[in-house]
């Protein structure tokens, strides 16, 4: 390699470096912690909201606290698939997920919500979901998720989990005009 010919490939690898780095951080799981809170200690906020697309909040399989996850959650602000278990998911997230455009979402939502009377399907947490996992058993006379959901504007795809009881599916499928999938697990 000729001498003269090093800047400019030095400025080519910056280059790519710029454009390939944030496909590294892409998709952010907590159990990747110690990376991410690495980087989050040399890279810009900006960053994070540009290049960060789908978060897991594993409140099960990590060490993060509480505040390591809102932290984490707080400058991931361009998430549009997200999904948290264990300790992380509860009400305190509302608030941060609300500014967000979630897309995507995975929860329990009587956790997400605190108890089964306070699930708020009117949230603006959930104003632009498509696609939402419901973590929660829906089982006969189920008063609390099902009858709103109809009232979520963007929802496209559903997933509940394992024996939802038929008259509940018809009723989802007549009521919810736009469902193009629904999935039981």
């Amino acid at each position: 390699m000729h001498p003269s010919t090093i800047p400019t490939l030095l400025r080519v690898a910056r280059r790519v470096l710029i454009w390939i780095e944030p496909l590294l951080y892409r998709v952010v799981c907590s159990n990747k912690h110690l990376a991410i809170l690495s980087a989050m200690k040399s890279k810009p906020p900006a960053f994070f909201h540009n290049a960060v697309r789908h978060l897991l909040l594993d409140g099960i399989s990590t060490d993060w606290t509480m505040e390591e996850a809102y932290i984490v959650l707080g400058l991931c602000k361009g998430v549009i698939n997200f999904s948290a278990i264990g300790k992380f998911s509860n009400p305190s997230l509302l608030p941060i997920l609300s500014v967000m455009r979630i897309q995507r979402m995975a929860a329990c939502l009587e956790v997400l919500f605190g108890d089964p009377q306070s699930i708020d399907l009117y949230h603006r947490a959930f104003s632009s979901i498509t696609h939402l996992d419901i973590f929660d058993e829906i089982g006969p006379g189920e008063t609390n998720i099902c009858p709103h959901l109809p009232i979520l504007p963007a929802l496209t795809h559903l997933c509940l989990s394992k024996d939802v009881p038929r008259d509940i599916m018809q009723g989802l499928l007549t009521n919810c005009p736009r469902l193009e999938i629904l999935v039981v697990l």
